[in-house]
């Protein structure tokens, strides 16, 4: 809604102020019952706003990638667990979009009661303003100058007379302003009624589009489960193998960096000083928690932690980091300041751990990978490069943690 709420409240206020009837009485209550319902937009009403962007956002790249996947063979597993994080988000937005619809209707609902205030304070004002003409108009026939002249038995009658008569005229002019600033506030609460009425109608069709691409996604999501359960078996097969692989690299990270924070407390219980950091004199990771850049863009495909898998029901995995697909090959960027502390070949690429004083940020599979152990990375450096999907993991200490509360 479009509504120059500063106008409107101070004309409303100084009408109040200035009349000591019934009209400022009405315009004083008006006033104080609630102000920031006439606001442009509300802080919260911006922060759904921002909310919808965000999941308007990774809709559009959820999109993307599935689109990159429907080229590529045997798929379906990834294009199930993208589905599912886009149905989700769809129905995150549908439910912000209605919840921004109801906020529109409670205002356009308040605005139209005190559209009907304003209208009787109107009302009111344009009765008072013809009374008053009316009444000066029967003075005039009745007493005409030339009959105040020879009726008046002094020069004080005769000033009197003419004092009344520009008083009459000064009210008559003092009423009609007051009625154009009060005719003013209500067309201003007009346009904004008709704003917020406008904006729930786009609501509304916005949320209808959302719930129809959702049912959609459902009906894809069934056909990808069947054919996913037609695989079950090559499935488990699968799962079972890539449980043992991670399983192995893991206690390996695992191992490295315990003897990293180990070699790191030998030196320092050797010093009297601390040992020079690792890393750039720039803020430490701990300290930019939340507002890290994300290593590539795309979508998270897989989240952190353990979670029920995309087609087998009764088995549950766990990710010790986030997986973000990417539509197309990308720079895999550091998200942070520090020294690479291991780099190791895998399937399909190379690991690459960094260290950035007490936190360690893990990447797989990089290919075309352009550092080595021992190299000084900055914040926002190319590391290498990722076709489909990025792994990153990061660990506070020995303690592995959720990349996503860490990223921007």
């Amino acid at each position: 809604m479009q509504v120059k709420q500063a106008d409107i409240m101070r004309w409303l206020k100084l009408l109040a102020m200035s009349h000591s009837n019934i009209t400022g009485i009405l315009l004083l209550l008006v006033w104080s019952l609630s102000p920031d319902l006439l606001t442009a937009q509300s802080q919260y009403e911006r922060d759904l706003q921002v909310q919808q962007q965000e999941l308007n956002r990774k809709i559009d790249q959820s999109n993307q990638y599935l689109q990159s996947l429907q080229k590529t063979q045997d798929a379906s597993l990834k294009e199930l667990q993208v589905i599912r994080q886009t149905i989700e988000d769809r129905q995150r937005l549908v439910a912000l979009l209605e919840e921004e619809m109801t906020i529109l209707k409670a205002d356009a609902d308040h605005i139209s009661a005190e559209l009907d205030s304003i209208n009787a304070i109107k009302d009111q004002l344009n009765s008072e303003y013809y009374a008053i003409v009316a009444a000066n108009y029967k003075r005039q026939r009745l007493i005409s100058p030339l009959h105040m002249m020879l009726s008046a038995h002094s020069i004080n009658r005769l000033l009197s007379q003419n004092v009344l008569a520009e008083q009459y005229h000064t009210h008559i002019e003092a009423k009609k302003a007051e009625y154009d600033q009060v005719e003013k506030v209500s067309n201003a609460l007009y346009k904004s009624y008709q704003a917020a009425i406008s904006q729930n109608a786009k609501q509304q069709i916005t949320v209808n589009q959302e719930k129809e691409s959702i049912d959609a996604q459902l009906v894809l999501q069934e056909q990808l489960l069947a054919e996913l359960n037609a695989k079950e078996e090559t499935i488990r097969a699968d799962l079972a193998e890539s449980r043992r692989y991670r399983g192995n690299v893991n206690q390996r990270i695992e191992l490295f960096i315990q003897k990293t924070i180990d070699q790191t407390h030998t030196v320092q219980s050797s010093h009297s000083l601390p040992p020079a950091s690792v890393t750039p004199p720039t803020k430490s990771l701990i300290e930019l928690k939340g507002n890290l850049p994300r290593p590539i863009s795309g979508t998270v495909v897989s989240k952190f932690g353990r979670q029920r898998h995309p087609s087998l029901q009764d088995v549950y995995v766990v990710n010790n980091g986030i997986d973000i697909g990417t539509s197309q090959p990308q720079t895999v960027k550091s998200i942070g300041s520090g020294k690479i502390v291991k780099v190791e070949q895998i399937k399909n690429g190379n690991l690459v751990l960094i260290q950035s004083d007490g936190v360690y940020h893990l990447y797989s599979p990089v290919i075309n990978t352009q550092v080595v152990e021992g190299q000084v990375v900055s914040q926002g450096q190319s590391i290498g490069t990722v076709n489909e999907v990025l792994h990153l993991e990061i660990w506070e200490g020995k303690r592995k943690v959720d990349p996503q509360s860490w990223l921007r």
